[in-house]
């Protein structure tokens, strides 16, 4: 802006000084001598008469650019101000995300030691250590194991997900851990075992309708490692080695899964959960067995179902 400022007033000083030369020529009477190929070069005195006219109109554009440049100097001022706030803020969020961020990640790698003196060492010395050890193969997996809980999980609220029951027996099958041993009611019970919160009734476990947390996330990983390699700490290492990294989050999710996975289809089933408990409990007992963790459902029971539903003859 000021070197256009400059720019103008030489240029404007120029028309000025030609102006005045050409009237002198035209007073007198000797325009006709003007040689219009070549530009006329102004005597001194025109030149000092245009000066004078033009001392006005610099000292004009002098206040105008003084102006310019504080009013660039004001713009400039505010930039910087809101440069360093934008900046100041910018930082603030980051650290705000940050540490909700740290502060997630830890979810997944902290466990609550006297939840788990049924698979530790009754020594408390070896206890506390076999602990920390475990806890330290869940920091070097924490970015893996948040990954694959939230593979599994589906949205609870703005930006935030949960595991449930659905999800966690696709997690089952996917990460081939199956054997005589590692069985489906095995497994249920080691659930049950993990939940920090007990359920109201057995119902909530078997309609899959209670959720899981990280924190019981990584202590169900823990029993199961315990469950298929009769060990914590090395059995929660070969999990992870054997059957996570290979297995996890690597079966293609079929479209009735991925049905399942929308919003409105998990808050179609909230909405029906007690009517879907109703008919589950009902069914569920027709042959009297129950077992310690819960009540199941035989083949037989299940057919009925969809041959009183009339869906089959």
């Amino acid at each position: 802006k000021q070197q256009d400022l400059i720019n103008g007033a030489a240029l404007k000083s120029q028309h000025v000084l030609m102006l005045t030369h050409l009237l002198r020529l035209y007073i007198t009477g000797d325009l006709h001598k003007l040689d219009w190929r070549d530009p006329p070069n102004p005597p001194a005195d025109t030149q000092d008469a245009a000066k004078k006219i033009t001392a006005k109109n610099a000292i004009s554009l002098t206040s105008k650019v003084k102006f310019a440049l504080h009013k660039a100097g004001k713009m400039q001022k505010i930039g910087n101000t809101a440069l360093v706030r934008g900046t100041a803020l910018a930082k603030q969020e980051e650290s705000i995300v940050s540490s909700s961020e740290g502060t997630e990640h830890k979810r997944y790698m902290s466990l609550v030691e006297a939840r788990l003196r049924n698979v530790l060492p009754s020594n408390p010395d070896a206890r506390s250590k076999e602990h920390q050890d475990l806890e330290a193969v869940l920091k070097n997996n924490a970015s893996l194991l948040k990954d694959i809980f939230k593979y599994y999980s589906v949205p609870t609220g703005v930006g935030t997900v949960e595991m449930d029951m659905t999800g966690f027996w696709r997690f089952f099958v996917h990460i081939k851990v199956r054997s005589a041993e590692v069985n489906r009611a095995a497994v249920g019970a080691i659930v049950l075992q993990s939940h920090h919160v007990a359920p109201k009734n057995t119902a909530d476990e078997i309609t899959g309708t209670k959720w899981i947390m990280p924190e019981e996330f990584v202590e169900l990983l823990v029993r199961l490692g315990h469950l298929k390699f009769s060990s914590t700490v090395r059995g929660l290492k070969q999990l992870i080695k054997q059957h996570l990294k290979p297995y996890a989050m690597q079966a293609e999710m079929d479209d009735f899964f991925s049905l399942l996975q929308l919003e409105r289809f998990v808050l179609t089933f909230q909405s029906l959960e007690k009517y879907l408990k109703d008919i589950y409990m009902s069914y569920a007992r027709l042959d009297g067995q129950t077992r310690q963790e819960g009540v199941d459902m035989c083949g037989k029971e299940f057919a009925q179902i969809w041959t009183d539903a009339k869906l089959i003859d």
